[in-house]
């Protein structure tokens, strides 16, 4: 039996797609109703073009500055659903 996994995308910033379908996209995400985090993550295509999750890819200078220009709304959204300490 196993435990079905709950994605809540709670911000996209960016996502670039390659020319085999896939994709990668830089977004705040919870998963299972856990604490939100900021993500960069690949997607690809299966034959029958379903998008499956793939792997957390690493960040590149070019990434880095999507994320300072957008910092405000990233912040916002790591702190939905954030008890005030």
């Amino acid at each position: 039996m196993s435990k079905e996994i709950r994605e809540d995308v709670l911000l996209e910033v960016s996502q670039t797609e390659d020319d085999r379908g896939g994709k990668v996209v830089i977004r705040v995400v919870s998963w299972n109703k856990g604490i939100p985090k900021l993500e960069k993550r690949s997607f690809w295509t299966t034959m029958d073009g379903e998008v499956r999750t793939g792997k957390i890819v690493g960040i590149t200078a070019e990434d880095f500055e999507v994320i300072l220009k957008n910092k405000d709304k990233i912040a916002d959204s790591l702190s939905e659903g954030i008890a005030p300490h």
